[in-house]
């Protein structure tokens, strides 16, 4: 079995253990590739080398809205110049989007323009989205229908939106990621949408050292078993053939070789 952990930010500094480590238990049980989006600037030099040292590790780069409380419109050029220059490291632009929670301190006005920026920027290098969408689904599918097509794609992570969230995005092309927030027994909404997600657009994540499907164990990559488990019985599909086809999808979206 092998399975793709579709985000993951094994650079994080709340990860307890070095990260040679996490990715042997990870291949132990199956989870055998791994995408690693920056949310940061900082993130961007350092992140984009990962592959060399780390193969089975792909990078996404891109300006998470948390990010933005510190920076200024007239920083906006300059730096979409410089992540465009690291591009060809990368598979996707992200991880970027829209998170209502934020809007004391990052305006939705604010989260907008920078988030349009990144959407551009993919576009013009053929390149997925990997977005983030808190409370803020209808502004975000607005911008998106604005842009389309987007020949390359986008995957919502962790998605919980509705089931009429689902079907607007899927006609978008869109690409839908669970995470252990299926495990817990209020997802309710999580746990519906997957069971409508079309099943060529499912992929399966566990945003670590976030939103562990084991609480209080802090999360890892080997839990995207966990997230498998459940899944494959919210779809009635086994396991093996879950696993296989997630995978799959995850190297379509982001335009990655079939491993030997």
């Amino acid at each position: 079995m092998r399975l793709f952990d579709s985000h993951c930010h094994l650079d994080s500094e709340l990860l307890q253990e070095p990260c040679a480590t996490l990715l042997e238990r990870a291949h132990r049980v199956g989870v055998c590739e791994f995408l690693l989006p920056a949310v940061t600037p900082k993130q961007w030099p350092t992140l984009s080398c990962w592959p060399q040292q780390y193969p089975q590790c792909h990078v996404a780069l891109g300006l998470h809205p948390s990010a933005l409380p510190g920076l200024q419109t007239d920083q906006k050029y300059p730096l979409m110049q410089y992540l465009e220059t690291l591009l060809p490291l990368a598979c996707a632009v992200g991880e970027c989007g829209l998170d209502k929670r934020l809007t004391k301190t990052v305006p939705m006005e604010k989260q907008i323009e920078w988030f349009s920026a990144q959407v551009l920027l993919a576009k013009k290098h053929g390149r997925p989205l990997v977005v983030h969408c808190q409370g803020a689904y209808g502004t975000l599918l607005e911008l998106l229908s604005q842009y389309a097509p987007l020949p390359a794609g986008f995957v919502l992570h962790s998605f919980s939106g509705s089931l009429e969230t689902l079907k607007a995005f899927s006609q978008l092309g869109g690409y839908f990621s669970y995470s252990g927030n299926i495990c817990h027994p209020l997802a309710k909404k999580a746990t519906t949408a997957l069971q409508h997600t079309p099943l060529q657009r499912l992929l399966l994540e566990t945003d670590s050292p976030f939103q562990s499907p084991l609480p209080p164990q802090p999360n890892e990559p080997a839990f995207l078993t966990v997230v498998l488990q459940k899944a494959s019985t919210l779809l009635s599909l086994p396991p093996e053939e879950l696993a296989h086809l997630t995978t799959l999808n995850a190297q379509r979206l982001f335009s990655l070789p079939a491993p030997p």
